[in-house]
């Protein structure tokens, strides 16, 4: 999302969440699934030093309620703190936290080809066709 859309998004839900929430934010990766009747949301975020994620994690716990009720999300949020990262689940999702730190693709990118790298599927040569 990045600093500028992690402080609009978290303004429009409580204005007086301190500016310090966001400062610092290196990268982040979202999953939003259906599961039966409910949506459910893994919002996994990383920061500069393990204070921006204490930071982080403080100001997502005073909206959390708040972010449940307008997504019309039906399973609670939960926040998990590890290090530098900070990961939003709800309870569908929670479960696999371990495996969404494990596949998160992290990678500093700096020209417009390496992003495009980034975010390209690899393309596997099968030498059977």
């Amino acid at each position: 999302m990045g600093e500028l859309l992690v402080s609009l998004w978290l303004r429009s839900l409580n204005a007086s969440i301190d500016h310090a929430a966001w400062n610092g934010w290196d990268g982040d990766r979202w999953v939003v699934a259906n599961c039966g009747q409910s949506r459910e949301v893994a919002w996994l975020t990383s920061w500069d030093t393990e204070q921006d994620a204490r930071e982080f994690e403080r100001a997502v716990a005073k909206v959390a309620s708040e972010w449940q009720w307008r997504a019309n999300l039906q399973s609670d949020i939960a926040i998990d703190l590890r290090g530098r990262d900070v990961i939003v689940s709800t309870s569908g999702l929670r479960l696999q936290n371990d495996d969404l730190v494990q596949l998160a693709k992290r990678k500093r990118v700096s020209t417009r080809e390496e992003l495009a790298a980034h975010f390209t599927a690899p393309v596997l040569h099968n030498p059977h066709r």
